[in-house]
C-alpha cells in the first residue's frame, strides 16, 4: 500500500482544497468540544458553589429550631445549581451542533457537486483525518481537563463526530459512484 504522502500527490486540486476545509472544520470542531468540556473542569468556577449541609446543626431563630428549614432551602439551593449546570451543558450542545453541522452542510453539498470527482485516496485520506481529529479530541480533552470531565467531553466529540458523518459518508458515496463510471 502506498505512503500518504503518495496519496496526496495524486491528489487534484479540487481533492486538495476539500481536505484542507476538511481538517479545518476538524480543528474547529475539536476547538469546541474540548473547550466546552474544559469549562465544566475548571475547579474554581465550581468551588463554593454548591452549599454544604451536612454541617448544619442547631439553628434557632427566636428559640425555635429552624434546622431542618435551612437544610431544605441549601438543598433546593444545590438544586437549582444543578439545573443551571444541565441547562448550560444544553446550551453548550446547541452551540456545538449548530457551529459544526452549518460548515460541515456547506462542505459537504458545496464541495461534493456532481461536477467533482472524488478518488478513493480522498476517501481514504478524509476518513484518515476522521478519526485521527476524534482520537485527538478525547486525548487532549482529557489531558487538558485532567481526567475531572469526561461525560462533557466525550458528548461533545461524539456530536460533532455524528454531524461529520454528513460528509464523511458523502465522500464515500461520491468515491464509489466515480469509480463505478471509471
Amino acid at each position: 500500500m502506498s505512503s500518504i504522502v503518495e496519496k496526496i500527490k495524486r491528489l487534484d486540486t479540487s481533492a486538495r482544497v476539500r481536505l484542507v476545509f476538511l481538517a479545518l472544520i476538524l480543528v474547529w470542531c475539536t476547538y469546541l468540544s474540548v473547550g466546552f468540556a474544559y469549562e465544566f473542569s475548571v475547579p474554581d468556577n465550581m468551588k463554593g458553589a454548591f452549599l454544604d449541609v451536612s454541617d448544619v446543626k442547631d439553628v434557632y431563630v427566636d428559640g425555635s429550631d429552624v434546622t431542618f428549614a435551612v437544610i431544605m432551602l441549601g438543598t433546593a439551593g444545590n438544586l437549582m445549581l444543578g439545573v443551571l449546570f444541565l441547562i448550560v451543558f444544553v446550551i453548550y450542545f446547541v452551540i456545538v451542533f449548530l457551529a459544526s453541522l452549518i460548515p460541515v452542510l456547506v462542505l459537504r453539498f458545496v464541495g461534493l457537486r456532481k461536477k467533482y470527482t472524488v478518488d478513493e485516496d480522498e476517501a481514504y485520506l478524509a476518513h484518515l483525518m476522521y478519526f485521527i481529529f476524534i482520537g485527538l479530541s478525547l486525548v487532549a480533552g482529557l489531558i487538558l481537563t485532567r481526567f475531572t470531565s469526561v461525560i462533557p467531553l466525550v458528548v461533545y466529540t461524539a456530536e460533532w463526530a455524528l454531524v461529520m458523518l454528513i460528509y464523511i459518508l458523502g465522500v464515500r458515496k461520491r468515491a464509489r459512484e466515480t469509480e463505478e463510471y471509471s
